[in-house]
């Protein structure tokens, strides 16, 4: 196939593109144009380029990593890095933070060794008050307090 339209009319002109292109019915007779008429169609007259007549590709995109360095952003990126903030220690003697917990010791209302935290325990079944131990163990215990159920 010949390279372009623009060779291919210098080649041959008038009559004889016309005759070739009626017999063989391979260019149409709009092919005598060399010319584009618009500005669209002059892709249709490029001759062969460095591009090879490929469209271009991502035109005017800007990579937003850099492909150099270590960090992977661009040194003109309006978006600041993320770093932690400078370590700020807490006030440990505030009032609240000082306080906290203070009234925990319940035997000192009372003699010492009386008073639990089992007794505090409310809304708590009272075969599960001060268990400790596993979920099997506590379903063990939990069958066997209401084994006379399923007697009955």
């Amino acid at each position: 196939m010949l390279a372009s339209v623009k060779n291919f009319s210098t080649l041959v002109r008038g009559a004889t593109t016309r005759r070739i292109c009626s017999s063989v019915k391979l260019f149409s007779l709009k092919s005598d144009h060399v010319k584009p008429t618009k500005l669209t169609d002059l892709h249709k007259y490029e001759t062969e380029s460095v591009r090879g007549n490929r469209k271009l590709r991502r035109f005017g995109y800007e990579t937003k990593i850099a492909e150099i360095g270590f960090l992977p952003r661009l040194q003109d990126s309006p978006e600041p890095i993320n770093t932690l903030k400078a370590y700020k220690p807490k006030n440990a003697w505030t009032e609240k933070r000082a306080l906290f917990g203070q009234n925990d010791y319940i035997d000192i209302l009372g003699e010492p060794g009386k008073a639990r935290p089992t007794d505090n325990m409310q809304g708590v079944p009272p075969w599960l008050r001060g268990f400790q131990g596993n979920e099997y163990q506590m379903l063990l215990l939990k069958r066997q307090q209401f084994a006379h159920w399923k007697e009955s």
